[in-house]
């Protein structure tokens, strides 16, 4: 696979390793993530879905009748991980794939109190669950906190923001990489400072992970 925001990217090119020709894919599943050669979550996004969904379809066919705290633990233990796995690697998608992976917890919230003409709102609010969205926000704000206190080997090319003075700033804010892709900026590395350099000053200044991430969420839910 060559990686290329290129349509049709070196066509004539062939791959080899130890003299052996390499098939040439568009897409490959690394890790439990689907990467595609043009940085595209689509499929990801699709396979998740698809494979949520079936899950959703076997509880609620097995466990209609079973309580609701029931079905909302098994949702909680086999449904979302999957929608969830590696997400500080995809995260932030764009609206449609967005609005895809919620449109999958509110089927899920449907599935959990047996009501199908709830709201979007109401559902969250009947189950008491966050969205997705704000819950990769928090494990991505986790993971940065891993890299400033080297709690993990991902490296730290950030550097302090140049007027960390602004009101509107915390004291640790840090400097974005300069993305001039639309592409770029949506990845971890300078999408997670827009999250990070807003939180109040006793946020940032947690001393330890488990403590920072209740504040995230607290803050953020």
């Amino acid at each position: 696979m060559i990686i290329s925001t290129k349509k049709d990217p070196f066509p004539d090119v062939t791959l080899t390793l130890n003299n052996q020709m390499i098939e040439r894919v568009s897409s490959a599943k690394f890790l439990g993530i689907h990467l595609t050669d043009n940085l595209s979550w689509n499929i990801h996004v699709d396979l998740i879905c698809k494979k949520a969904r079936k899950i959703l379809g076997f509880i609620h066919r097995s466990f209609h009748s079973a309580p609701i705290n029931t079905r909302c633990t098994l949702y909680l233990a086999l449904v979302r991980p999957i929608l969830e796995y590696g997400c500080t690697t995809w995260h932030p998608l764009n609206k449609t794939l967005t609005n895809r992976v919620e449109s999958t917890q509110r089927f899920a919230c449907r599935v959990i109190l047996q009501q199908w003409k709830l709201s979007h709102d109401e559902l969250l609010q009947e189950t008491d669950l966050p969205t997705l969205s704000k819950r990769r926000d928090v494990a991505t704000l986790c993971h940065l906190y891993k890299i400033f206190h080297s709690l993990c080997s991902s490296p730290n090319p950030f550097r302090p923001h140049l007027r960390p003075t602004l009101r509107h700033l915390n004291s640790c804010a840090v400097d974005p990489p300069f993305c001039r892709l639309t592409l770029s900026r949506r990845s971890f590395y300078p999408y997670a400072p827009s999250l990070w350099n807003y939180l109040p000053e006793a946020i940032v200044k947690s001393t330890s992970l488990q403590a920072f991430k209740l504040a995230v969420q607290s803050h953020l839910f």
